[in-house]
């Protein structure tokens, strides 16, 4: 059934993580078709470099991908909007603090990701490892930092 495939909804990078799948109608529909027509084009892209090609499309679909990829669901959005409202924050402050947070996300994936390769010849499946603990590490402190916040604004 359709709830099911979504629930097995996994990484497009071939790693074992499962993601939320947004609705495959609207503007959900949109975002799924539009990071679908970007992997593609990465993956031709990766062929291409192989092959001899340029750098270039593969960072430019790589960074499309990612912009995309971010606007679905999950990547902090709910903790910084509630951030934002809870300490009656401007709508300019939320687009710094969303912004730090795209970049940081970004360069914690990359160096995870290099290290693993780099410095410890991680497979995919070490890394998907790697990934399960730094995901429920991180869970963990957002519950604390929401924990925190709300300790505050209760007290």
């Amino acid at each position: 059934t359709l709830s099911k495939a979504r629930n097995a909804v996994r990484s497009p990078f071939g790693l074992g993580f499962r993601e939320a799948a947004p609705s495959a109608t609207g503007f959900g529909g949109w975002l799924l078709a539009v990071q679908s027509n970007f992997s593609r084009n990465l993956q031709a892209a990766v062929a291409a470099l192989k092959q001899g090609g340029a750098w270039g499309p593969l960072v430019l679909f790589g960074f499309s991908y990612g912009v995309f990829h971010a606007a679905g669901p999950g990547h902090g959005k709910a903790v910084i909007a509630g951030y934002i409202v809870a300490g009656e924050r401007t709508l300019r402050r939320g687009f710094g603090l969303s912004f730090a947070a795209a970049m940081l996300q970004a360069l914690v994936a990359i160096a995870i990701v290099g290290v693993g390769v780099l410095l410890l010849n991680a497979t995919a499946a070490g890394v998907t490892r790697a990934g399960t603990l730094i995901e429920t590490v991180s869970f963990a402190l957002v519950a604390l930092v929401g924990a925190a916040v709300t300790w505050r604004k209760a007290g």
